[in-house]
């Protein structure tokens, strides 16, 4: 089966042992689609048409945060700049400070503190610093929270990794969670029900009724939030 265009958008088509269609957007903005190997053309040109206007949509964002990270890896950093943490808009500015250069929060502020004028890669080190241990309080306060409410022992212990298509994961025998470092940009309560999702994992390894039963259970909106992070990585 050929690959297909919507709307001037080249759709990348692979047939696998797979039992429905799907349609995801790369971080470069490429559209890729698998497809089942029992499935008419026709079957999927009218996907495809149902699925032309979140096409376009995801295509377009995906390419505009493709530029975003680019500038990101491009940028100075210097004073006025802002980033994007945790669903908030920081602004960058520097104090002179005695002692060891460090990066401070306030309210919508990212304040670097140096005795001395920093380079670039001193800068960026700083700051991916301040993001990791931020991401790992966020993410030790909210376990504390959900274990308890779960009744849940301690897990063993929680890796971060950059992923490419998924939030996380959780190994229930070995009681060990992996999160996407990529959850320090996205907003606080999509961390929250990634954590929460994961959790669930203990209790229910499969992603059967049960498992939802139990989503719902623990958290009304998840679908949502769900909703938000797939926003987020454009799959469709």
């Amino acid at each position: 089966m050929p690959n297909f265009i919507v709307n001037d958008i080249l759709v990348e088509a692979t047939i696998k042992d797979v039992r429905t269609l799907s349609l995801r957007v790369d971080r470069n903005g490429n559209a890729k689609m698998t497809i089942p190997r029992v499935c008419s053309e026709a079957h999927v040109n009218k996907f495809l048409k149902e699925k032309q206007a979140w096409l376009e949509r995801a295509v377009n964002k995906m390419k505009e945060r493709s530029k975003a990270e680019k500038a990101l890896l491009e940028h100075r950093f210097e004073p006025g700049e802002t980033f994007v943490f945790f669903g908030r808009i920081y602004t960058l500015i520097f104090e002179e400070h005695v002692g060891v250069s460090r990066v401070e929060e306030r309210a919508n502020l990212l304040v670097i503190c140096s005795a001395k004028s920093l380079a670039i890669m001193q800068k960026r080190k700083l700051i991916n610093a301040w993001i990791s241990r931020k991401l790992y309080e966020k993410v030790d306060t909210l376990l504390k929270k959900w274990l308890a409410i779960m009744d849940e022992a301690p897990l063993a212990y929680v890796r971060y990794r950059r992923m490419k298509s998924r939030w996380g994961s959780m190994s229930p025998t070995q009681r060990v969670m992996c999160l996407n470092t990529k959850l320090a940009f996205s907003p606080e309560d999509c961390l929250e029900m990634v954590i929460v999702h994961e959790l669930c994992h203990l209790k229910e390894p499969s992603h059967n009724a049960r498992f939802h039963m139990l989503m719902a259970h623990y958290l009304p909106d998840y679908k949502e939030t769900d909703a938000k992070l797939r926003e987020f990585f454009c799959k469709g």
